[in-house]
């Protein structure tokens, strides 16, 4: 009757144990996960060191108590065995149950050695994550000065470039004007070389017309130089005197009737101041003359022109110039 009354109260503090036990172990569960996130080991410690002095204090309960009730089940096994045999198979249920219990005792002792190295590795890792943190930490804090420092190089580079953009397009400009300007330049020195080479053609020109006139002085009958300044007269550009050409023409033929070239070009000369008849006449003499003198290639030259000059359709009047017949013309002089 004694044990009996003494099993509810034993009873009722293994439920207030337990309870607090449980409560105990929700704490420290909690108090993992706040540490985690306030980085506060401290409070993962507080409730795991509860939570092993219940769990050590509701082993020590459990162990007088499982010690209580072998010494009790020692004296009814003893007492049972006495009074009936057939006890025995109680005796060795209970046997059974301690033995149960006892294993039950190691276990626990082994999850309490479990508990204490995951309690450890977690401190551990705890602690490795705390210093990876301030690692990353001071990482982000190195990544935002280098992208500071970047950002303003890339403003930097980029007000550069817009500045050698706009010296680039500069000199692009100062190079298509200079280059406009070269072009001007050999353009005007190519007209000017050539104004020199015609004024150099010119200047011979007149050195020769000259040439002539001191040889005519010296020699007033000889009929080459008259028709050598004749072709000078006649070849002047800009300067050229048809009537001195036609007159010098005429001072050849006057010293030399048979003087050919000279009918021939004074005819060429009348047929441009619109003097029909007297080229027509000139160009069939100089024909004749050339025929003459077996010059076949100047025959068929003078013959072919004055024929085009006969066959001119219409009538020209004598002040009126008639243009040049371009073949034959060509063909003489080529």
């Amino acid at each position: 009757m004694k044990e009996d009354m003494q099993n509810p109260a034993e009873a009722k503090k293994s439920d207030w144990l337990d309870t607090v036990e449980i409560v105990s172990v929700v704490g420290s569960i909690g108090g993992s996960i706040a540490s985690v996130f306030l980085n506060q080991a401290a409070v993962a410690c507080i409730p795991l060191s509860v939570t092993m002095t219940l769990n050590l204090m509701n082993r020590r309960r459990m162990l007088e108590a499982m010690s209580q009730s072998q010494e009790a089940h020692s004296s009814a096994i003893a007492q049972i065995v006495n009074a009936n045999a057939a006890s025995a198979t109680k005796l060795e249920s209970l046997g059974q149950q301690i033995g149960q219990g006892q294993k039950e005792v190691a276990s626990l002792k082994q999850d309490k050695l479990e508990i204490e190295t995951q309690l450890a590795v977690q401190g551990e890792q705890l602690n490795q994550l705390q210093q990876s943190t301030a690692d990353l930490s001071q990482g982000q804090d190195r990544d935002r000065a280098e992208i500071d420092r970047l950002s303003a190089e890339q403003i930097a580079n980029q007000t550069q470039t817009e500045m050698l953009g706009a010296q680039m397009s500069e000199v692009q400009q100062l190079t298509a004007d200079l280059s406009k300007a070269t072009e001007d330049l050999q353009k005007y020195t190519q007209s000017l070389q050539q104004e020199k080479t015609e004024i150099a053609q010119q200047v011979v020109k007149l050195q020769s017309l000259e040439t002539c006139t001191q040889s005519i002085r010296i020699d007033p009958n000889n009929p080459s130089v008259f028709y050598q300044r004749a072709l000078n007269y006649q070849q002047l550009e800009g300067m050229s005197d048809k009537q001195a050409a036609i007159a010098d023409f005429t001072a050849a033929i006057k010293i030399d009737p048979g003087y050919a070239e000279a009918y021939r070009d004074r005819g060429i000369l009348y047929l441009e101041l619109g003097s029909k008849r007297e080229a027509l006449k000139d160009l069939r003499e100089a024909a004749n003359l050339f025929f003459e003198k077996g010059d076949i290639p100047n025959y068929e030259t003078a013959r072919e022109l004055a024929k085009q000059v006969h066959e001119l359709s219409s009538p020209t009047p004598m002040n009126e110039a008639v243009p040049v017949l371009p073949s034959a013309v060509d063909s003489l002089f080529a």
